[in-house]
């Protein structure tokens, strides 16, 4: 909760990134994808979908699982095919698999449908 009272910074997304995408405790994760959504940039979004992807492909499995349950914000036009990518990288059958496959047909649903 204390980097929620501050304004995004380099040095915050920084901490997030590292200490909270990159460890292992899932429980912290929901508050980090909210923070993340604060964060506007190009440069952020790009840094952002890298961490996201490192802790989909790479991270602990609670972690993973728990990301993968909260994509939805971050997926869009910009970042669709990148995350699309990733899933190929996902075990088959995995959660992490499955939530993401899932926020990306939902997307790409909504955007056909043109809501």
């Amino acid at each position: 909760d204390l980097v929620s009272t501050q304004r995004p910074s380099a040095d915050n997304l920084e901490a997030i990134l590292a200490n909270v995408l990159a460890g292992y405790d899932s429980e912290l994760i929901e508050h980090a994808m909210l923070e993340l959504e604060r964060y506007e940039s190009r440069a952020d979004h790009d840094k952002i979908d890298q961490a996201l992807a490192q802790a989909l492909t790479t991270g602990a499995p609670f972690v993973a699982r728990e990301v993968s349950e909260h994509l939805t914000p971050f997926v869009n036009e910009r970042s669709f095919l990148f995350f699309q990518d990733v899933v190929a990288h996902l075990p088959t059958q995995s959660a992490s698999r499955i939530n993401l496959e899932t926020c990306l047909s939902d997307f790409q649903r909504k955007r056909t449908s043109g809501g």
